[in-house]
């Protein structure tokens, strides 16, 4: 779990920004050939909790947008949103790895 401090977006409780993020691991993601920040997508993943779910669908959407023409699996991620969190997963990871995920957000009706 990040605090103000510690975010590398440093967007952390800032006017409009999310109000909580952690980051995680998951073991079956090369870490060789992720980026070397904690807490980093490309590592596995992360969630975002947004003030509300048009916050968190802005926040998904401009994360697109900038990284559509990458071609670095690294920087590139799946993007899930239930109400206002934002369920943030590496894309090397397959979309039925990453749709485990997506599945266990739903679950936890957000």
């Amino acid at each position: 779990m990040f605090d103000e401090d510690t975010d590398p977006n440093h967007q952390l409780g800032r006017p409009g920004k999310y109000t909580s993020k952690v980051g995680f691991v998951d073991t079956r993601v090369d870490l060789s050939n992720a980026l070397d920040t904690k807490g980093d997508i490309s590592r596995g993943g992360g969630v975002e909790v947004w003030p509300d779910h048009k916050s968190a669908q802005a926040r998904a959407d401009y994360i697109q947008a900038l990284t559509k023409d990458i071609q670095a699996t690294v920087m590139r991620e799946y993007d899930y949103i239930s109400g206002s969190y934002l369920l943030r997963i590496t894309q090397t990871l397959s979309p039925t790895q990453a749709g485990a995920y997506e599945a266990a957000l739903k679950g936890l009706g957000g």
